[in-house]
């Protein structure tokens, strides 16, 4: 079976979303806390996924030379920028931290749910 990267990359981002939304539901349940935890911690999962994204295609990417120093100053500023998000949501929002935990994770099922899918057609392809 061929794996096609692309159309993995757009599946994993619609099931991370939907994750994502299904979590915040969750946390609506729970209390305002809780909602604002899963929902800021599924933001920034979210968004950091993409920039992985868009940060591995640039790695990959054909081009001469070693990566500029502009480019690994990016790499530590977004991190920096994520721990700074992270600490708003916390001190400020009040959220819940295990809240923000669940909504974080909605990558994570995202790619358990690829990777299942994955097996799934490797075990059932004929041979």
């Amino acid at each position: 079976m061929k794996f096609d990267p692309e159309s993995s990359l757009a599946r994993l981002r619609k099931v991370a979303l939907g994750s994502a939304i299904l979590f915040s539901l969750g946390g609506a349940i729970l209390g305002l806390p809780y909602f604002l935890g899963v929902v800021g911690g599924g933001t920034v999962a979210l968004v950091n996924f993409d920039a992985l994204e868009r940060l591995v295609r640039r790695l990959t990417a054909e081009r001469p030379g070693p990566l500029s120093f502009i480019g690994v100053f990016g790499l530590l500023f977004r991190y920096i920028l994520l721990c700074l998000v992270l600490f708003v949501i916390i001190s400020v929002w009040h959220a819940n931290v295990v809240a923000l935990a669940v909504g974080f994770s909605a990558p994570v099922v995202a790619v358990f749910v690829e990777c299942g899918l994955y097996a799934y057609r490797e075990l059932t392809e004929e041979r």
